[in-house]
């Protein structure tokens, strides 16, 4: 497992005085594999979505994982064959990996060739056509471990290497130039560190294992580990909750450590055993699960089974913990009432949240591959499971509603402003290392270069910013769309782009337009809408699925008006987000027309034979003016839209039927804001139209709508995020001293108006994004970019 494949959904953490959490966990381990078919340790891949495996006759085989049940294809796992007479495992101390760079892949795995342990490749020449080969200069090396998914240059490994002298060491070098190869004394297992040009490797100094990274421009060892206690099998992944790589290790076989740096200096920040009755553990595995890090591991009695030291021997645990010191963790996954020799975890999410495979020992000629739920999607709050988490889209959720499952204060106090002189006309997008993406104009000293700005909302300091280098990326137009790993995609109008958490470009896919904003199919591809008629569909590794021109002739101007601040106009065909239904996996669109009425598409999202966007209604939903993004209730059995006319509408989502239609009063400018129990708050702002000067909520009663609770001494001046307990905060105007306040409201009324504080006023407001913590972060335009809002007494 790697960076890109640690996979995802929230987690709670753990702690340095260890907590067991069970509460409301249902053990769901069952077999995955067929249960008369051998499958002894595989491995698997986030990019291919497959498990890599060697039979114990030296066939290498990969085989696809259905995401939405864990099922392999065929059961066996012998989906294609890759290469046959591979050395066996057990005299190599690995088995076949996947080796990634530069958006290329291979496997990597060892032939004996008289006698000599000789390194090979496998690469995918064709869908389920391999070509194998033996590495130059490849003779007496083995144990190879890959470079991980995020990696930028070729493809790279590392493996034990006996030298002409007769010293074993460990070596690493780009896969496919032997001249590029360096070498380090000691045995103990390397890994490349994350994308850096760097291995974590370990070596006995004075009896005691220890932990060093050695950069490869340097070759200066730096340790990691101290002490008197041994570290074995170090995990690296990247972190986001800590924007770095963090190294899990176990010491003496007996707790787990976990480093970082902190002031430049590596540092063991948490250490802890595994709350089990079995003092031993084995094969940590490092995951991220909705920004947040923890590590699947096994507990047991004895080690050392078939001559690998570190593999249980007896009946065995699989057990998930968290990595925050702060937040105590720990859940046991496997069945307990089940008794046997567990070994090898391998995190890795399915549609309905992210599982554990592990191995199972049913005798000496037969493992079965069991998959673990881990329950971590229930602490979501969230019901989408894939992709779909609670920073899926600008609007915070795949059915554009802007409803989290976060407590909202009672009252707030202004915590911090982040100066910058700028104009913003899009959402932000909270990511789940707690960056805040936004695009911006930056006006400052009269200049207007449009740009991503990513700040981190734990300090208020600006992280990076990306600027456009084309012309056409038009960054202040767009919304980044935030993964459960922290990558973000950047819809822009030459191209859709996809960065990791630290701004690194990872790939470009050409496109005719740019989009407001993308989203996350129900399978995890990004689908989008451009302002000039065509539909995507693109998978997370770059790989263009769909592309279709919806509009049909319509043309298109050269500068549209649309892409610019302000109102919407009539030049684009698309430009809101797409709500998503991920259970009947229909996706719903606002197409603007040109004669002054937009209608809302319901699209059924087609994967085979083709994928493609299919039209289920056609215009039945036809509405005057500009209307907004359309909005899922929390069942997604209901559709809601504002036309251009004042009117909210409700629509039946499975065939596009309106159900009732209630005038506001006002024009909005924005989709509405809903919670599970009906209630809506109608977006739009004063500044948009001074008719709408109350803050209020309307009740879907059913068969109609009508106002729950209106305000009149407050006008809202941004759109709303909702909360659990019907609770929403915005921004707002109090009507009688024109003071702008940070509003608190629910079907009973304004429950508080905390002041903006001190610092200059924004211009404009474009919305407010709601943290897990319960801080609320207010876009503005003017002098100050961002305001951030803290829970008060």
């Amino acid at each position: 497992m790697t960076r890109r494949a640690c996979l995802a959904l929230y987690l709670i953490a753990f702690a340095s005085a260890p907590v067991v959490v069970q509460a409301d966990f249902t053990v769901n381990d069952v077999i995955a594999s067929d249960p008369s078919s051998d499958l002894p340790a595989p491995e698997f891949d986030r990019i291919t979505k497959r498990v890599i495996w060697e039979d114990r006759s030296g066939n290498v085989w990969v085989g696809p994982v259905d995401l939405a049940t864990g099922k392999l294809n065929p059961k066996t796992g012998k989906g294609t064959l890759v290469d046959t007479g591979a050395s066996p495992v057990n005299t190599i101390l690995n088995t076949p990996r996947y080796a990634w760079g530069g958006g290329q892949g291979a496997i990597v795995y060892n032939h004996t060739i008289g006698g000599i342990r000789t390194l090979t490749k496998a690469v995918e020449v064709s869908p389920n056509s391999w070509v194998a080969s033996l590495l130059e200069d490849g003779d007496n090396r083995w144990k190879a471990n890959g470079s991980p998914e995020e990696t930028t240059d070729p493809p790279r490994i590392v493996y034990n290497h006996t030298r002409d002298d007769g010293v074993t060491v460990t070596s690493w070098r780009t896969l496919d130039d032997p001249l590029s190869e360096q070498s380090v004394v000691g045995v103990q297992g390397g890994r490349f560190f994350g994308s850096e040009r760097s291995v974590i490797y370990m070596k006995d100094t004075d009896h005691v294992i220890q932990i060093y990274n050695i950069p490869f421009d340097t070759m200066i060892p730096e340790q990691v580990s101290f002490g008197t206690q041994s570290n074995y099998n170090a995990f690296i992944w990247f972190a986001p909750e800590y924007q770095q790589y963090v190294i899990v290790a176990m010491t003496d076989w007996e707790q787990l450590a976990f480093y970082r740096k902190i002031n430049g200096v590596w540092t063991m920040f948490n250490q802890f055993p595994v709350q089990s009755a079995k003092p031993l553990l084995s094969s940590p595995e490092g995951f991220v699960a909705n920004g947040r890090s923890f590590v699947a591991v096994v507990a047991c009695d004895q080690l050392g089974a078939g001559g690998f030291v570190g593999q249980p021997v007896g009946p065995s645990e699989i057990w998930v913990v968290g990595v925050d010191p702060a937040k105590p963790f720990q859940r046991r996954i496997d069945d307990p009432v089940h008794t046997a020799q567990r070994a090898e975890p391998e995190p890795f999410l399915l549609d309905t949240g992210p599982v554990v495979f592990y191995s199972e020992v049913k005798n000496p000629n037969l493992q079965w591959l069991k998959r673990a739920s881990t329950g971590l999607a229930a602490e979501t709050g969230y019901e989408v499971a894939h992709f779909g988490g609670n920073w899926s889209g600008a609007l915070r959720d795949n059915k554009n509603c802007s409803c989290t499952p976060y407590g909202i204060a009672n009252q707030y106090a202004s915590a911090y402003d982040v100066p910058m002189s700028n104009t913003q006309f899009v959402h932000a997008t909270l990511g789940p290392e707690n960056h805040l993406y936004y695009g911006a104009i930056d006006t400052t000293g009269g200049g207007s270069t449009r740009q991503l700005v990513v700040l981190d909302t734990t300090t208020g300091a600006e992280a990076y910013r990306l600027s456009e280098q084309t012309g056409l990326e038009t960054l202040s137009a767009t919304n980044a769309l935030v993964d459960l790993n922290g990558a973000y995609y950047i819809p822009g109008n030459d191209a859709l782009r996809k960065y990791n958490s630290g701004g690194v470009l990872q790939w470009t896919v050409p496109t005719h337009g740019l989009a407001r904003s993308a989203q996350f199919a129900p399978d995890g591809n990004i689908i989008f809408f451009t302002w000039n008629g065509w539909s995507y569909i693109v998978t997370q590794d770059g790989t263009l699925l769909s592309e279709a021109l919806q509009t049909g002739s319509r043309t298109f101007p050269q500068n549209p008006v649309c892409l610019a601040p302000g109102n919407l106009s009539t030049d684009c065909a698309y430009v809101g987000t797409p709500a998503i239904d991920p259970v009947s996996k229909r996706t719903f669109v606002t197409q603007i027309r040109t004669n002054n009425t937009s209608i809302v598409q319901g699209f059924s999202y087609k994967t085979s034979p083709t994928y493609q966007f299919k039209n289920v209604w056609g215009t039945r939903i036809t509405l005057t003016g500009i209307a907004s993004e359309p909005v899922l209730s929390a069942d997604h059995l209901r559709l809601y839209v504002t036309d251009g006319v004042g009117n909210l509408n409700a629509y039946d989502a499975t065939n596009g039927n309106l159900i009732w239609t209630f005038p506001l009063g006002f024009v909005p400018n924005s989709p509405p804001v809903l919670t599970s129990d009906g209630f809506i708050m109608p977006g739009g702002t004063v500044d948009r139209d001074p008719l709408h000067n109350f803050v209020g909520l309307v009740k879907d009663q059913g068969t109609f709508g009508a106002w729950i609770m209106q305000n009149t001494s407050y006008s809202p001046k941004s759109f709303a995020a909702a909360g659990v307990g019907n609770r929403f905060v915005l921004m707002g105007i109090d009507n009688s001293t024109l003071e702008l306040k940070l509003l608190v409201v629910d079907p009973t009324g304004v429950l508080s108006a905390s002041s903006w504080g001190t610092g200059d006023l924004p211009t404009s407001i474009q919305g407010v994004s709601l943290r897990d913590d319960g801080w609320v972060f207010v876009q503005t335009s003017g002098t100050v970019a961002v305001k951030a809002f803290a829970p008060a007494p």
